[in-house]
């Protein structure tokens, strides 16, 4: 090799060199730096191409769909839906962050048609489409320009979907039994839109549990219906507040099962909560081929249960078969259940033994300060020597203080404070179990069960009055929740001028709503899907009220929403 050669030869070898180090630098720049923070970033849609908007669209159009994150390929089929639904589906093709939508060849004359894309669109890292995006295209000159928008209360989950049905000559009843002709998303705090549609009229219906566009199973569902029977839409006519609330639908009041849990001690359990306070004299009535009729004698809940009702009694032949009939109960939506009758066995050999089953042994009681009750509830007929001390109260220096002793029925112990709880004190309840025993004189554990007992000062009462307005304020029903309870709830019915009040409600912040008590039970009927019934009206409120002590909240404006 010549001297040149070798020059050329060397020089080459340095310039390769050179070019890989290049593009291995290029290549590390492209990576993101490892542990890095995890992306949390919704998806969004970029362009569309042809724009929404386009009319004397053809069958077989493809529709270019570009987002800024590249796509999880398997959450598009269920997130891309072509509306009014056709038989024929849509094809998609994939790319990255590019989605191109062929639609169907066989399109409709003078049809507008709307490319929905929903939040089950997901990007790589599982991040929800961040709204949900309507595109209009039409076969005919124009676009529809119909809107029907709302909001969605009360889901058990964070969205909930929409189905919007054009009425046809089929019966409403029928029309929840197929595909919509629309669907939709609420976003995060339950709003929703329907945007380019035709004049006619439609029912709406929201609900969680399924998806679209397979048709709504009220049974199994949560689900609202709006409080009209439909929804009129003329040309370009836009409707607001279409809204409806979410329940699950009250299933018929039936005994699911009957059983005894020991030879003296049985319960029912039904498909809906029952009060035994509102009863009108329940019957449960024992009888056997060879004994008398048999009442029991006692009946009682559970302070923790509403769907079950316990009995006992002391007159049932161990190992014997018996005919338990129940009848004349109502469930709490006013359900009266049909007589029923069943065989049950007395089991042969059962102790009768007893545990505490409310508070939970070693939890710290929590109260407010005053006279609040201790509730205790045991799993069976519990009895007290008269002549021992069955639980006593200690302040935070072991001194005992004066306490009452009340059995609200057999397995229920209702303990109240003598002197009253101070905030500025801690308790201790001291249970002793070995005094108490069953009916078959069976003690419990031969030991002291000790709650911890804290309490919270009580901020007093005060009041909220105002005015319900709009047009369904007569008969209305307002309630008020607490924002830290929402189990608690008061109600008050205004007067004819739509006026309300209420009177000593704890100290803290509260949420108002109402509804037009339109069937007159003091309930908010939710409505029916199937048979088509609908809602009774309802507003709901945001703002939270802030009750002090000893002041009356006044003036608070409640209004219906206006639909138009």
């Amino acid at each position: 090799m010549s001297d040149i050669q070798y020059y050329f030869y060397r020089r080459n070898e340095k310039l390769t060199i050179l070019w890989l180090l290049i593009i291995l630098i290029g290549c590390a720049a492209v990576a993101p730096p490892p542990g890095g923070p995890v992306d949390k970033t919704s998806p969004s849609l970029v362009s569309v191409e042809p724009l929404s908007g386009t009319t004397h669209i053809s069958g077989g159009l493809s529709v270019l769909l570009v987002f800024s994150e590249r796509l999880d390929e398997t959450s598009l089929d269920k997130g891309i839906n072509l509306l009014p639904v056709m038989k024929i589906p849509i094809e998609l093709k994939i790319k990255k962050e590019m989605v191109t939508v062929k639609l169907p060849e066989d399109l409709a004359l003078n049809q507008t048609y709307i490319l929905t894309l929903t939040r089950d669109i997901l990007d790589e890292h599982r991040n929800r489409l961040d709204r949900v995006y309507q595109l209009a295209f039409s076969t005919g000159d124009k676009i529809s320009e119909g809107m029907i928008s709302g909001r969605v209360y009360g889901s058990p989950e964070k969205s909930s979907l929409v189905y919007l049905y054009q009425s046809r000559e089929e019966m409403a009843d029928s029309l929840f039994l197929r595909q919509p002709d629309y669907a939709t998303e609420t976003d995060d705090e339950g709003h929703y839109s329907f945007s380019y549609l035709d004049p006619g009229e439609y029912l709406v219906i929201a609900f969680t549990g399924g998806r679209s566009p397979f048709p709504v199973v009220p049974s199994r569902m949560h689900y609202g219906v709006y409080w009209r029977s439909s929804v009129a839409i003329a040309v370009n006519d836009t409707t607001f507040n279409i809204n409806m609330r979410i329940f699950k639908e009250v299933p018929l009041f039936k005994v699911l099962n009957i059983q005894m849990e020991n030879r003296a001690q049985g319960l029912i359990r039904f498909t809906t909560p029952v009060s035994l306070s509102s009863q009108n004299m329940p019957i449960l009535l024992f009888s056997s081929e060879n004994e008398h009729e048999v009442i029991p004698d006692i009946i009682f809940q559970f302070i923790s249960n509403s769907e079950e009702v316990r009995f006992q009694t002391s007159n049932l032949v161990p190992g014997n078969k018996y005919t338990i009939r129940v009848s004349n109960f109502r469930d709490s939506t006013d359900q009266e259940l049909e007589t029923i009758s069943k065989e049950i066995q007395v089991p042969e050999m059962d102790s009768l033994k007893i545990s505490i089953i409310f508070p939970e042994i070693g939890r710290t009681i929590k109260l407010t300060e005053g006279f609040t009750p201790i509730n205790v509830q045991f799993d069976g007929i519990t009895l007290s020597s008269t002549d021992s001390v069955v639980a006593t109260l200690e302040d935070t220096g072991g001194i005992e203080l004066p306490l009452i002793l009340e059995w609200e029925n057999p397995t229920h112990l209702v303990l109240t404070p003598g002197l009253g709880w101070d905030p500025d004190e801690e308790y201790r309840l001291n249970l002793f179990a070995n005094r108490l025993f069953s009916r078959d004189s069976i003690h419990m554990a031969d030991t002291v069960f000790t709650y911890p007992i804290k309490i919270r000062l009580d901020g007093g009462e005060g009041g909220i009055s105002g005015k319900v307005l709009g047009e369904y304020f007569l008969g209305s029903i307002v309630e008020a929740k607490p924002i830290e309870n929402s189990i608690i709830s008061y109600s008050v019915v205004v007067n004819s001028k739509g006026e309300f009040v209420f009177k000593n409600l704890p100290a803290e912040d509260w949420i108002l709503s109402a509804f037009q008590d339109s069937d007159k039970n003091g309930r908010y009927t939710p409505g029916r899907a199937i048979p088509f019934i609908p809602s009774e009206p309802f507003l709901m409120t945001q703002d939270t009220i802030e009750v002090r002590a000893n002041w009356d909240v006044e003036g608070i404006e409640l209004t219906y929403p206006d639909e138009e």
